[in-house]
């Protein structure tokens, strides 16, 4: 400066010049600390977003995975509707089989009472075996020995309801609970009249006993009796096995045509 006055001046100029520098530079920090908060809402929206829709495409696919799930039971519950129809009109031939089975046998004793009545030989074999004192089947109601040591009854005689189909079938016996393997004997001394196989019953054995009474053992894994052998109460005639809803033994007492509850024959337990 070449004067006092210029001096002056220019430490005016420098002052105010230095002022606005610092106004600048707080307005440049502020601007910046509104930019970085910005930047950081925008951020933190940003993240927000996008785990919104991961949110969202998980969503989506747990939706499609259960719409997905859903069809195949829909689809399983309809094949298992087929198959269930099914498996009941087999079961309702098979009961109408073994009713034949029982009809033709009555038929057989019937014929051959008139032919020994003919010859004039009344009382076979096996009638005077098993019309002894005491052993009379008609006067055992509710007496009579299970078929099984054990095992607890799964379904009992007469009418029963689907539980998927809810449709009314008619349960000619009882079925039995027992592990595959138990050995099943015969209720009462008898005859074995047939030793056959139906669907849904599996293999099957028929007794004759007195006075119009027969038994039907089902679902058997073994047979170890033979067509025409004579047994005793309580002798073994086969082993139980499996039905199509688990092991169990399916047991009837029929007296000649009729369908008898077994629970009102069988002793209590």
């Amino acid at each position: 400066s070449k004067s006092i006055n210029q001096l002056a001046i220019r430490i005016e100029y420098l002052r105010r010049f230095a002022n606005e520098r610092k106004k600048d530079i707080n307005k440049i920090t502020e601007n910046k600390s509104q930019l970085e908060e910005q930047s950081q809402n925008l951020k933190t929206k940003l993240s927000t977003r996008k785990r919104l829709i991961s949110q969202k495409v998980s969503e989506e696919r747990r939706i499609k995975q259960k719409t997905a799930q859903r069809r195949k039971l829909l689809a399983s519950i309809k094949r298992n509707k087929d198959n269930y129809k099914k498996e009941l009109q087999r079961k309702t031939r098979a009961a109408a089989d073994l009713e034949k089975m029982i009809a033709d046998l009555i038929e057989k004793e019937r014929i051959r009472k008139e032919h020994e009545a003919t010859l004039g030989k009344k009382g076979s074999k096996l009638s005077r075996e098993t019309s002894l004192p005491g052993l009379s089947f008609s006067t055992r109601r509710g007496k009579l020995p299970w078929p099984v040591s054990r095992g607890s009854i799964v379904a009992r005689f007469g009418n029963q309801v689907h539980p998927v189909l809810k449709t009314v079938t008619q349960n000619t016996g009882i079925d039995i609970l027992v592990p595959t393997g138990t050995d099943v004997r015969a209720i009462a001394e008898g005859e074995i009249v047939v030793i056959s196989w139906l669907p849904s019953y599996g293999n099957l054995v028929i007794l004759n006993h007195n006075h119009g009474f027969r038994t039907v053992y089902a679902h058997l894994s073994e047979i170890t009796v033979t067509q025409g052998q004579k047994v005793s109460e309580g002798e073994v005639i086969g082993k139980s096995g499996e039905s199509l809803s688990g092991p169990a033994l399916h047991f009837e007492l029929w007296k000649e045509r009729e369908k008898q509850d077994p629970e009102i024959w069988l002793s209590k337990r």
